[in-house]
């Protein structure tokens, strides 16, 4: 097993391992994890649409696959934490894109047709996914389920990262644009 996988295989069962609430602060909290499922269950569908996309690079196809796999990591997390309800599973260009107008993001699938624009729509997503999670620790009592959000967070801001810095590899200042990440959180 490589250092890669090995590391892969720790974070896995770590974050599968998180602290579980008490049954009632679970309660009060079980409507902003449910929320933040959904977001990530709509970040792996336009992972999977983005990686089966015409036209992109090998590199990118390996990129998007594995922040597909973390997405969905995210979602098995959740979905753990809420006792294990079932993933939510988007399939196809439509059931994606009714969830982008109901999760706020402007992105039109049908309109995506070059690397440029899956990872341009891909790093909105994100922006939205973080300004999700933000809303979320506002509102989560539950100081183990305010850290499995943190957690989840902080991976969401390296995707966004990694987009940007595939998209402009030779200018980390776009890459890396802001010392605080911002997402797009309604409660600001």
């Amino acid at each position: 097993m490589s250092d890669v996988s090995a590391h892969r295989q720790l974070t896995r069962r770590q974050l599968l391992r998180a602290p579980r609430p008490t049954p009632d602060t679970d309660t009060a909290d079980t409507p902003h994890l449910t929320a933040l499922l959904a977001i990530e269950g709509l970040s792996e569908a336009m992972y999977q649409l983005a990686a089966t996309a015409p036209g992109l690079s090998p590199a990118a196809r390996r990129l998007l696959a594995m922040l597909r796999q973390q997405e969905r990591l995210h979602a098995e997390t959740l979905a753990a934490e809420l006792g294990g309800v079932p993933v939510p599973e988007l399939r196809g260009e439509r059931a994606v894109q009714a969830a982008l107008q109901t999760g706020g993001v402007a992105v039109t699938v049908s309109a995506l047709h070059s690397e440029r624009d899956w990872f341009a729509a891909l790093e909105e997503v994100e922006n939205v996914v973080l300004g999700a999670y933000y809303d979320a620790l506002l509102a989560i009592r539950s100081p183990a389920s305010a850290a499995l959000a943190a957690r989840i967070l902080a991976a969401e801001a390296q995707h966004q990262t990694l987009l940007f810095s595939f998209r402009h590899p030779h200018d980390i200042a776009l890459a890396v644009a802001e010392g605080v990440v911002q997402g797009s959180a309604q409660a600001q």
